[in-house]
């Protein structure tokens, strides 16, 4: 499952190292609407925000979102090494000379089929000073993609920000899965990118412990849930949405449903869809043809009358909770999800979705305490 991330990922590591070498509603805490904190503070000296249902996977100087564990589009941010304002020669030169040094060495290395199509065009990005976009396809392992990247230059300091996705169709009115993300999600993350004056120092947050081991990830105001981990979990991000992770013991995140216009059963029909779509084929004993790895264990149950309905779970503090399980096998290893939809509410109906995912060999070692955690949650 990180196989493609690392490699979006990557991608900044790849100009990083290169460096060494040479409008819209906004809530009361400034947050615009439908939008959550990535990274941000005076400490940074920046607010990142992107769409309240991307999950975030910080991972140091790297600030980074991406839309799902079944679609890989993510976008990352860094502040460089060097200081390409500090330079002798503009900004833009500066930036061209490195990225054009890099795609001739590092980035066609690993790709087949590298294009460059946009060159150091200049570009609007937040409130920055001045910004330069460069946008090339590639493909890597027989999958095509398309990555943007734009440096920038803001308080006297330079960042990077790269955003990669699919250069599959996505439809045939919105184009490509990169013109779809990059006109309805990835705007709205440059639009309201925010650079402050840096003042004090960034420090890790302290989490509540109960003495028993255990530490409160989610904050209810801004979540709509709590929830308590044991200390092995590290946590990953904790706001609108929560993601915490045990090395070696599978990933849990839980955030509030977005699209509630949408039923439990078809959010998982198109999950599941998805996930049929990436994961690894195999040939089938009888027909002779490729079909997916995705393995339904817990799903739709069809009644005789031909209705459908789903697995029900009896979970405390909820009006009612709906249970899926299913293994699917990506890039040759097996991982087994357990997902819970709980639903509260009457009148104003609040649905959270609950996601366990591991690999398959630590499984049957891990879910029941996992299964602890959600039955201790309050929401």
């Amino acid at each position: 499952m990180k196989k493609i991330l690392t490699l979006t990922l990557s991608l900044v590591i790849i100009l990083q190292s290169l460096l060494v070498l040479s409008a819209c509603n906004k809530s009361e805490d400034g947050t615009p609407k439908d939008m959550q904190l990535v990274a941000g503070g005076e400490a940074l000296g920046y607010y990142f925000y992107a769409p309240e249902e991307w999950v975030v996977a910080n991972q140091g100087n790297i600030k980074a979102t991406y839309v799902s564990s079944v679609d890989y589009t993510s976008c990352t941010f860094i502040q460089t090494n060097v200081n390409y304002t500090t330079l002798s020669v503009p900004f833009k030169d500066a930036v061209s000379g490195a990225f054009e040094l890099d795609s001739e060495g590092y980035l066609k290395a690993p790709f087949s089929g590298y294009e460059l199509k946009i060159s150091g065009e200049k570009c609007d990005f937040g409130n920055a000073t001045e910004a330069y976009k460069y946008v090339f396809s590639y493909v890597y392992e027989e999958k095509p993609y398309q990555c943007m990247q734009i440096f920038i230059n803001a308080k006297d300091s330079t960042y990077l920000f790269t955003f990669n996705s699919s250069a599959k169709e996505y439809t045939e009115a919105e184009g490509t899965y990169y013109q779809f993300y990059l006109k309805n999600k990835v705007q709205p993350i440059i639009d309201n990118f925010k650079f402050v004056d840096k003042s004090g120092e960034d420090t890790a947050p302290e989490y509540e412990s109960d003495g028993k081991g255990n530490i409160l990830v989610s904050d209810k105001t801004k979540s709509g849930f709590q929830m308590w981990v044991d200390d092995d979990y590290r946590v990953d991000y904790s706001s609108a949405m929560v993601s915490v992770t045990k090395e070696g013991g599978g990933n849990i995140t839980v955030s509030k449903l977005i699209n509630s216009t949408v039923s439990i059963k078809d959010n998982y029909l198109e999950r599941k869809e998805l996930l049929s779509a990436i994961a690894d084929k195999t040939v089938d004993s009888e027909s002779g043809q490729e079909v997916s790895t995705f393995t339904e264990i817990k799903g739709v149950i069809k009644n005789e009358d031909g209705t459908e309905k789903m697995h029900i779970l009896d979970l405390p503090n909820v009006r009612s909770a709906a249970e899926l399980e299913y293994t699917y096998v990506l890039d040759g290893k097996t991982y087994h999800v357990y997902q819970v939809f709980a639903v509260q509410g009457v009148l104003n109906v609040k649905a959270y979705v609950f996601t366990f995912t591991c690999e398959e060999s630590v499984y049957s070692t891990e879910i029941d305490g996992v299964m602890e955690i959600l039955k201790n949650m309050e929401f």
